[in-house]
């Protein structure tokens, strides 16, 4: 049974921009950083995403980075997601 499909509700320029701007995401072979302030939607925004994507039936993957260590580079932590990403698909398909 597939869960319930978040709802989009927006009547603002700017928002409906950004629902345009999350259906072209949603469908590219890539990883997206999400970014802002606290409060401002970004779990609601990488849920949409997923939503819309082709592994919409995928198990969600949510790192927060601000756990993560400060010493740690930025390129490991992208390169150990890639891999993990890896590993999920290859063990859904």
């Amino acid at each position: 049974m597939a869960a319930e499909r978040l709802p989009w509700i927006s009547a603002d320029p700017a928002s409906i921009r950004l629902f345009e701007l999350a259906q072209k995401v949603a469908v590219a072979p890539t990883i997206l950083l999400i970014s802002g302030e606290s409060g401002t939607g970004k779990d609601y925004l990488a849920r949409l995403v997923h939503e819309l994507g082709p592994r919409r039936d995928a198990p969600f993957l949510k790192i927060d980075c601000a756990s993560l260590p400060p010493q740690l580079p930025a390129v490991v932590v992208a390169q150990k997601f890639e891999r993990v990403v890896d590993e999920i698909d290859a063990a859904v398909q």
